[in-house]
């Protein structure tokens, strides 16, 4: 026997809503853009510069401020992919743990998760080994100094 699922209006009117909302936001930005660039143009073909203050309202300081000193160095990104690894391994592990008291009510939600968390801990395993391999591959690195040809 067939059961019919309802159409999930929810969600649809949720996505609609996401998309429409991230591009009307992407389509205001490029007019924006655009204005600002005819406007530039208009001057570079007239051969006068514009003004201070059209510049500034182009080109608002604010806008204009310096990214943040902060840069990534070995150290930060492989405790960045530990932590990440951590979290997305235990995400599959819940995945895996759900699955297994769902699956008592419903066989095919069962192997959906299941599979799902498979993947989740399969991801987060890849990202801790990454982490290792970093952290080791910066302990060679410390060892020989000099040696950064990469024939070792």
């Amino acid at each position: 026997m067939w059961h019919e699922a309802p159409f999930p209006w929810l969600g649809f009117v949720f996505w609609v809503g996401v998309f429409s909302w991230f591009g009307i936001k992407a389509w205001t930005r490029f007019l924006a853009e655009r204005e600002r660039q005819q406007t530039l143009r208009t001057y570079a073909e007239r051969g006068n510069p514009p003004d201070r203050e059209l510049m500034e309202k182009l080109f608002p300081p604010a806008s204009m401020a310096a990214p943040p000193p902060w840069q990534p160095t070995a150290e930060t990104t492989q405790r960045g992919l530990m932590i990440a690894g951590i979290v997305t391994s235990f995400a599959g592990i819940g995945l895996l743990a759900g699955a297994q008291l769902i699956g008592l009510m419903d066989h095919d939600a069962l192997l959906g998760m299941s599979t799902g968390g498979v993947i989740a801990l399969c991801v987060g395993l890849g990202l801790l080994t990454s982490s290792w391999a970093l952290r080791r591959f910066g302990a060679r690195a410390a060892q020989a100094p000099g040696a950064s040809d990469g024939n070792r």
